[in-house]
C-alpha cells in the first residue's frame, strides 16, 4: 500500500489558491506525512509576490480556518523564485516529496488550447505521483 511520508501542496497566492489546504491537512495526518507548502514566484506570471518570505507564507496559511490542524504535524515552508515547473520538479527531488496534491479547474477547450493552467504546469513537470482535486469536489467537502 502507498504510503507517502511528504506531502507537497503548491499554493497560488494570485487566486488565493488554498482551494485544498484543508484536504491536504487531512490527507497528511491520515498518513502521518509531514506536509510541505510551496510558492513559486513565477517570472511568466510577472513576479507579483517579489518580496515575499517564508514567514509571510507561514502567516498567510495560518490566517486560513484550518490552521489549527497544523500545530500537531510536521510542516514545512519554502518560498522560490522561477519557472514554477523546473522549481517544483527540483522541489520534489530535494525533499523527497512522494505525493503531490493540487487543485484543478476545469476550463473551456478554447482556453485550455491558448494557455496552460498552473495545476497543468505543475503535473507535467514531477515526477511523483499527483492527487489532482477538481475545485467543484472540494466546495462539497467544505461544506
Amino acid at each position: 500500500m502507498f504510503q507517502p511520508r511528504a506531502i507537497l501542496l503548491p499554493i497560488d497566492l494570485d487566486t488565493d489558491g488554498f482551494e485544498a489546504l484543508s484536504f491536504a491537512v487531512a490527507f497528511a495526518k491520515q498518513f502521518d506525512a509531514a506536509l510541505h507548502f510551496f510558492f513559486v514566484n513565477n517570472p511568466h506570471a510577472g513576479y507579483r509576490h517579489p518580496s515575499l518570505s517564508v514567514e509571510e507564507l507561514k502567516e498567510r496559511i495560518e490566517a486560513q480556518p484550518v490552521a489549527g490542524s497544523l500545530a500537531d504535524m510536521r510542516v514545512q515552508y519554502s518560498v522560490t523564485r522561477g519557472d514554477l515547473g523546473d522549481e517544483t520538479h527540483r522541489y520534489c527531488r530535494e525533499n523527497e516529496i512522494d505525493l503531490l496534491i493540487t487543485s484543478h479547474e476545469r476550463h473551456s477547450r478554447l482556453y485550455t488550447s491558448l494557455l496552460d493552467t498552473r495545476d497543468e504546469e505543475i503535473i507535467e513537470s514531477v515526477d511523483v505521483p499527483v492527487l489532482v482535486m477538481p475545485k467543484r469536489l472540494l466546495e462539497l467537502l467544505e461544506s
